[in-house]
């Protein structure tokens, strides 16, 4: 996915930037259950920093219960060789579960360090996580859900706190990611599927489709900006194109192998407000930036906890000027970014 997180000093952010989520799972080595759909580990963390070191010991043994947002417990299990697994209920509702850990007498909770980590309390309870509904046919499955927690008995010393990586209150910091999937839907060929073209185009009949990885903010931190980028390829024309961007109206409903103009969701038009920028092509490998960072906000806004951000591509011509556009899809030589900008702090 190319998450590739940096600290730099405070800057003045001339392009805005900002989404994600951790759709790979560290732990996915140990197991091989495709319905596996919330899992983690748990370690004796003996240094107290929220970081699995090598030399630290699994925690076995450990009761974790799955609950749902009105207190039920769905499923439980322990831990074993310090790793848990949750296989998906059949018929499990869409909604916002967390975890619960029972957590053994003596030892204290100490959450991953991280700040994309799901952070767990003192009494082991995890932050909500959202649970989409279950696929049907090519639909993709929702990445696993990943939730560690260290254990530490009280009274023992911490160790430094991590400083290579840990943000000051004006640091900024910044990603970049690729799509999970794109594609183009067009109703010159209403029931053809275009999710392995190289080329991402738009003109009057047809519309781009791209799926990033979403995760909301951490706690204690501000969104500087969010900005899409994409490359113009061989096939735009020359001249000015009002290029809209807006949210589908049914995120998790369209698979880059599947959509086609016929199945298309439509753009959502109550959130947000479409936004339309002036474009000019300048031919092929130049780049075009967004602002995507409205979108975004409104997506976190509209669906709680969904761990995906979908943006959706339409143009229309200025006047006489022209009137289609093509960029590079993921499958192409310069696939689109995302790049991600927030500041931690209070």
């Amino acid at each position: 996915m190319g998450k590739k997180w940096s600290f730099h000093p405070p800057v003045i952010v001339s392009i805005l930037v900002i989404s994600s989520i951790l759709t790979g799972c560290t732990l996915c080595g140990l197991y091989d259950d495709e319905d596996v759909f919330v899992a983690g580990s748990v370690w004796i963390d003996a240094d107290r920093d929220g970081v699995r070191d090598d030399d630290e010991e699994n925690a076995n043994g450990v009761t974790v219960n799955l609950v749902s947002q009105d207190g039920t417990v769905i499923d439980s299990t322990t831990t074993n060789i310090g790793a848990y697994s949750f296989e998906r209920p059949d018929d499990l509702p869409e909604g916002m579960y967390h975890l619960e850990f029972i957590l053994p007498e003596g030892h204290e909770a100490i959450p991953e360090f991280g700040p994309y980590s799901n952070q767990v309390d003192q009494n082991g309870r995890s932050e909500d996580f959202y649970i989409a509904p279950e696929p049907q046919g090519d639909e993709p499955e929702q990445p696993v859900q990943e939730v560690n927690l260290g254990l530490a008995r009280p009274g023992t010393t911490a160790a430094e706190e991590p400083t290579a990586t840990e943000p000051s209150l004006e640091d900024l910091l910044s990603s970049e990611y690729d799509p999970l999937e794109d594609t183009v839907v067009t109703s010159m060929g209403s029931a053809v599927n275009y999710g392995e073209d190289p080329a991402l185009w738009v003109d009057a009949y047809s519309a781009v489709f791209l799926r990033f990885p979403l995760e909301p903010l951490p706690e204690n931190a501000t969104l500087v900006s969010a900005v899409l980028d994409l490359f113009s390829d061989d096939s735009g024309t020359a001249g000015g194109l009002v290029v809209t961007l807006g949210i589908p109206a049914a995120p998790m409903s369209w698979a880059e192998s599947a959509l086609t103009f016929n199945t298309a969701p439509r753009m959502m038009d109550s959130a947000p407000p479409l936004e339309q920028q002036l474009m000019q092509y300048s031919g092929p490998g130049s780049k075009d930036t967004f602002d995507v960072a409205s979108l975004y906000t409104a997506t976190v806004q509209a669906y709680p906890g969904m761990p995906i951000f979908d943006i959706m591509i339409a143009i229309s011509p200025t006047g006489d000027q022209g009137h289609s556009q093509g960029w590079s899809s993921r499958e192409g030589l310069n696939p689109p970014k995302l790049t991600v900008t927030i500041k931690m702090g209070d």
